[in-house]
């Protein structure tokens, strides 16, 4: 992350662009490596990686698990209604 911007490294093509969101980083890897090989987004896969300072991966599996019990907690309570 560098600022507000995500950065997106292609190692194998030496290669970097950057997303402004998460969502974004494996359609900007695609279209970066598609481009540099000149070949057609279809054609291209990528597998992301995310590279994190500690700090951030912590807060970040925080978030997660907090989520994971917001979706518990609603499917619970859907239940509920149901019922």
């Amino acid at each position: 992350r560098e600022g507000r911007w995500w950065l997106v490294r292609v190692p194998e093509l030496h290669a970097v662009t950057q997303a402004r969101s998460i969502r974004e980083i494996a359609i900007m890897a695609r279209d970066l490596v598609a481009a540099l090989l000149d070949v057609e987004v279809e054609e291209v896969t990528v597998h992301v990686t995310y590279e994190l300072p500690e700090t951030v991966a912590t807060t970040w599996a925080q978030a997660e698990a907090l989520r994971a019990q917001a979706d518990e907690a609603a499917e619970r309570a859907a239940a509920l209604r149901r019922a």
